[in-house]
């Protein structure tokens, strides 16, 4: 069975000459991959079609579609309403332009995704007409290393974009496997993973799934399952696609969603719905945060955070993209600024709503001044809090959330009690210096 592409393109800035060319070019390319291309004015002489009729067949062409490609060197009104049908439609939406510009503003909202690299487009579209990898249980684990992507089977048409995002990522060898709980039964994912894990070449694991389908949130958790039961020292992480956008889902978060009892009681508590987001923007800032009270401050506080590295200078388009995909449970941002003091600053410029912390590092090579100046010198309706630098800083940034959360009520200061309470057996149970 075919699947119906619908391209659309911008052809009041073309002549009919470019117009044929450039559809017969791109049109051809699609069906070459295995598209039924829906495209009315392909062969037809557009010259004697008004505008307005043209668009009308388009639209009605739309409704017809599995998914919707739009050519966009430059705006283009008609197209415009070409992808907002479509999204209306809940298609896949994908712009590209051969000539290296970004995408017009207006269509930001209804793209899906935005591709300069014709070629990438393929390959996404590849992937869009048929699951990547190998279905994971008639795979042969035995030689398989480095890293485990494992994703819902109806994933390649929901977001090839986001699962070729995830395998992008990956440095080294990826391993890209699609499971479907609903044809197989789950046991057959639970027989060959511990094998897969056992046997010691596996580094990374990551799922990937579509949020709210009741069988592929088994992936997750039985994912967990066995890393647990297997002592597996790895990295293991969980993404849901949900809306046309990809989370990050905490391994607590996921352990968690196999025990009721533990959801009830995070609906119960109004604490446990806000969020904290950590950005650092290097690797190497990652013990001064561990070794750190802030995030014993959250855990004891039960306040749920997540940490990314992400660094604002070598990479502001990752950034970007997670600060537009934070939730609104995240209700604060605490950037830890190391050698760069762009971090706080960046931030806060792509996540106006959000309160930023600056928390300056000390150290060789550091400059916290470089930190506090940037950080005070942004404009009035971009305020960045400064809690303090260093250790201290991010201790105080601890608390500094506690109070912006409200939690400053009896049963808060009885929480400050046992945190203070977990410092204080820490001091008397570290071993004296020789």
């Amino acid at each position: 069975m075919y699947k119906s592409l619908f391209f659309a393109g911008a052809e009041g800035h073309f002549s009919r000459d470019q117009i044929v060319k450039y559809r017969t070019v791109y049109g051809g390319e699609f069906q070459g991959l295995g598209f039924r291309v829906l495209d009315p004015t392909l062969g037809k002489d557009v010259d004697q079609i008004p505008l307005e009729e043209l668009v009308q067949q388009d639209l009605a062409l739309v409704d017809q579609s599995h998914i919707a490609v739009a050519y966009l060197p430059r705006h283009s009104d008609g197209v415009l309403r070409e992808i907002v049908r479509a999204k209306d439609n809940k298609l896949l939406v994908f712009g590209f332009t051969d000539r290296q510009k970004s995408a017009p503003q207006e269509t930001l909202p209804y793209l899906d995704d935005w591709f300069v690299d014709f070629e990438k487009l393929k390959t996404v579209l590849r992937t869009f007409l048929s699951p990547s990898g190998e279905y994971f249980t008639t795979a042969h684990t035995n030689n398989v290393q480095g890293t485990v992507v494992l994703y819902g089977h109806d994933l390649h048409e929901v977001a090839p974009h986001h699962l070729h995002r995830v395998v992008e990522a990956i440095e080294g060898k990826a391993n890209v496997y699609h499971f479907c709980a609903e044809k197989s039964h789950i046991h057959e994912l639970a027989q060959k993973l511990p094998t897969l894990l056992r046997l010691g070449r596996v580094e990374k694991v990551a799922v990937l799934t579509k949020d709210g389908s009741p069988h592929d949130v088994q992936m997750h958790t039985l994912t967990e399952e066995v890393a647990e039961n297997m002592n597996f020292s790895g990295e293991v992480r969980h993404y849901v696609v949900e809306k046309g956008k990809i989370y990050e889902v905490s391994r607590k978060a996921v352990r968690r969603s196999r025990h009721l009892s533990e959801i009830e009681h995070t609906l119960e508590n109004p604490f446990l719905q806000r969020k904290v987001a950590i950005l650092l923007g290097s690797r190497k800032d990652e013990p001064a945060l561990v070794q750190s009270e802030l995030l014993r401050i959250l855990e004891a506080a039960e306040i749920p955070y997540e940490y990314s590295v992400i660094s604002s200078d070598r990479n502001p388009d990752a950034l970007r993209d997670y600060c537009g995909s934070l939730d609104d449970s995240v209700k604060a941002i605490i950037a830890v600024a190391g050698l760069i003091p762009n971090l706080p600053i960046v931030a806060k410029s792509w996540a106006p709503h959000l309160p930023v912390i600056s928390v300056p590092l000390r150290g060789e090579g550091y400059e916290p001044r470089d930190t506090l100046l940037a950080s005070a010198s942004t404009p009035g309706e971009r305020p960045i809090i400064v809690s303090g630098i260093g250790k201290n800083g991010l201790e105080k940034a601890g608390y500094l959330v506690l109070e912006m959360f409200g939690m400053t009520d009896e049963k808060m200061r009885k929480r400050y009690s046992e945190i203070q309470k977990i410092k204080e057996a820490e001091v008397r149970t570290a071993p004296k210096p020789s």
